[in-house]
């Protein structure tokens, strides 16, 4: 009985209608207070346990003072379990693959700390698949190099944009700013560094300040990471225009 119990379970009822069902098979008709009795369940509960079979069609009701009940019959009970078990999949088997084409939803999280957003831009790296698009100082840039080396080997596209004239990076594309006086300037104005870092195209993770309280957004938001991505790009263009982040 208690192998039946756990099947009946897994396909969809609850501990105490299971109970009910099984102690009506055994033993019917019953009223309620002899199928509480029977199937060890309170009550308090059996009215609701009842009225839910009934709901479902799994027990019917016959017609006497105290009300008795009787269940549907195992064979009818398997084979609408059957039925709605392959109708269920027959929808999921043409349905479920249709979602995985849709958009997934955008969202933005805020991260602290510098460390915390070293350790997210490592991740995007070693997920990246087709493209990673990158601006940053050379201490980041320092600390991000094996991974970064790593996806290009694997044949990651790399564009790396390179703030100062210390860049470690030595393969891939790779851009000096160019405009070193500029960028020095609004290093002091910002009290830091930024690192910006798109991976193929997706997802987005800028970080500011990262000399002293580091605060990152990373985002999947398709506006923010098509304008960041395009705003990196520029500089790989011959004749870019003189525009530069944050200002």
């Amino acid at each position: 009985m208690e192998d039946s119990l756990r099947h009946l379970q897994k396909l969809g009822f609850t501990e105490y209608e299971a109970r009910a069902y099984v102690a009506l098979i055994r033993k019917h008709p019953a009223t309620r207070y002899q199928l509480s009795q029977n199937a060890a369940i309170p009550e308090s509960k059996i009215y609701e346990v009842v009225r839910r079979l009934q709901d479902k069609g799994l027990i019917s009701g016959i017609h006497a003072t105290p009300p008795r009940f009787i269940p549907l019959e195992p064979e009818k009970l398997v084979a609408q379990l059957e039925q709605r078990t392959r109708e269920s999949l027959q929808y999921l088997r043409k349905n479920l693959p249709l979602l995985a084409s849709q958009p997934a939803t955008q969202w933005t999280w805020n991260i602290e700390g510098y460390d915390a957003a070293l350790s997210k831009a490592r991740e995007l790296i070693t997920d990246t698949v087709d493209e990673i698009v990158a601006a940053m100082w050379h201490e980041e840039a320092t600390l991000l190099a094996d991974h970064l080396k790593t996806a290009f080997e694997r044949g990651v596209a790399l564009f790396f944009l390179a703030y100062d004239d210390q860049c470690p990076i030595d393969f891939g594309t790779v851009k000096q700013h160019g405009y070193k006086e500029d960028l020095e300037e609004q290093l002091a104005d910002a009290h830091g560094r930024w690192i910006v870092l798109v991976a193929d195209k997706t997802q987005v993770l800028i970080g500011q300040s990262l000399n002293q309280h580091a605060t990152s957004v990373w985002t999947n938001h398709s506006a923010l990471t098509t304008v960041v991505r395009k705003y990196v790009l520029e500089h790989f263009l011959p004749n870019h225009s003189h525009s530069l982040p944050w200002t």
